[in-house]
């Protein structure tokens, strides 16, 4: 299973106000932990990957 707390930004974020407050290189290192849970869940439950990460 693939736990949030693996992300430690994205799972200290509570709301949109959080993202906002975020420098910009923990911005950065959130868009890589996205990609790293979008990657992971796809190789997990298959789809299409490519969407996803251009939104990221």
């Amino acid at each position: 299973m693939i736990e949030v707390t693996d992300h430690p930004v994205l799972s200290s974020l509570k709301g949109t106000a959080d993202i906002q407050a975020l420098t910009a290189e923990q911005k950065t290192q959130l868009a890589d932990e996205l990609r790293a849970l979008i990657i992971e869940t796809v190789a997990k439950n298959g789809g299409h990957l490519a969407p996803n990460l251009g939104v990221v």
